[in-house]
Formats: C-alpha cells, structure tokens, sequence
C-alpha cells in the first residue's frame, strides 16, 4: 500500500468513523452495528502537521455551518494544545459534548501478537463476555478479531469499530480484571495485523484524557497523524 500524507490518513478516518452526504455533510455514526447508528457531531476537526479538515452535520443552518467554515479557515495546521479556534465554536454550539484525542496509524508488525489468536464464528464462543463483538461476528459484520485467552475464554478484546473497505478503526476493550498484563497490547497488536493483511489501514483513536490507551499506542509504535475534535 502506498504510504499516505498524515492528511490522506485524516481522511481516511472520517469516513471511518462517519457517513457523509453527497455535499461532505455528516449523518451518522459509522458504527459497525448497522441498527441503532446515532447521529454524528454536529461539528468535526481533524488537524494534522499537513493541514486540516473540517465537517458540519446535514442539519445544521447555513448560516451556522458558514460561520464554521469561516472559523476553520483562520486554524493553523496541528501543534500542541487545543484549536485556536475552540472558544469561538464552543460559542456557536453551547452545551455540546465534545471529545479531542490523538489519531494513530499502525503501521509496523509487532512480536505480541503471538499471544493473541483471531476469533471467528468458529471459536466465537470465546467471546462470552464480549456479547456485541461475538454478535457481530456471527452475524457476519464484523471485520478482523483478535483477542487474548485465559482459561479458554477472551479476557481482552479488539475489533473493528469503525469499517471501510480501505480502513478500520481499533475498538479495544479488557475486563477489569486483567488489566495490566499487557493482554490489550497483544490484542491490539494482532488486530493491526490482520487489517493490513485484509489490504486496509489499521488507524487507532483514543482521548488525550485515556492515558493507558496512549501507552497502548506507544507500545505498538503508532505513528500519531493527527488529532480528532468534535463538538455536538
């Protein structure tokens, strides 16, 4: 696959993690469970090194969704801290939730993944207490699983939260129980490879505030190439 600009990538992961109308206005959610998809933000940034991207929902005013794009236009590309321009959107939709995270690309093939195995619908069984990835898997829509195994059954598990045909964005989770044992790394690790295998690019998300989801990150030498912002 042909390197692509951290740019590219950010656009990649958009239309990972939303559906977009004809005119690039967000819709939904892209959640991998087709059925009860939820709304996107009303508002999306995607700041790289290279440049930024920015998105409003379909339903938004013309006259709001202009002063957005007029607000985004004055972002410089990405450096530390949060948008120049986050009190002034913050503003324009008061009272919204909001998440603002780092956005990873996993690139290189790392040795824990021997700890892990690929769960399909012939050992989903191991996904007992994982019942929406082991329901999607017997359904048939869900993309690579890798999980890691104590006693037979899953205690970590990463799967495809976010699908396309050209990406997929990590979903990560590991019982209370088993943290700390570097089960999350060796899911994760395995998950990366199977997506690249399948010809698509292997992204991971997280927020600034989820500091063991970072270290995950870091452990697998993620390449950071931008970062998410949404609003609404």
């Amino acid at each position: 696959m042909k390197p692509l600009s951290s740019l590219e990538l950010m656009r990649e992961q958009v239309r990972a993690l939303f559906t977009l109308s004809d005119a690039g206005k967000l819709q939904l959610i892209n959640d991998t469970a087709a059925e009860g998809r939820t709304p996107a933000p009303r508002f999306f940034l995607g700041r790289t090194r290279e440049g930024n991207i920015w998105h409003v929902r379909h339903d938004l005013s013309a006259e709001r969704a202009g002063e957005l794009d007029a607000l985004c236009r004055t972002e410089p590309p990405l450096s530390d801290g949060p948008p120049n321009i986050a009190d002034a959107v913050r503003d324009l939709l008061p009272d919204s939730e909001e998440w603002r995270g780092p956005a990873y690309v996993l690139l290189e093939r790392h040795s824990a993944t021997a700890r892990a195995v690929m769960v399909t619908s012939e050992n989903a069984e191991a996904l007992e207490a994982f019942p929406y990835t082991r329901g999607q898997i017997l359904a048939g829509a869900a993309g690579p699983v890798a999980a890691v195994l104590v006693g037979g059954q899953a205690v970590s598990v990463c799967f495809c939260s976010r699908l396309t045909p050209t990406a997929a964005e990590a979903g990560l989770h590991t019982l209370e129980d088993f943290r700390g044992h570097g089960y999350a790394l060796a899911a994760a690790a395995l998950w990366a490879e199977l997506v690249r295998h399948s010809g698509r690019l292997a992204l991971y998300s997280t927020s600034w505030e989820n500091v063991a989801s970072q270290a995950v990150a870091r452990k697998l030498n993620a390449v950071m190439y931008g970062e998410d912002w949404s609003v609404g």
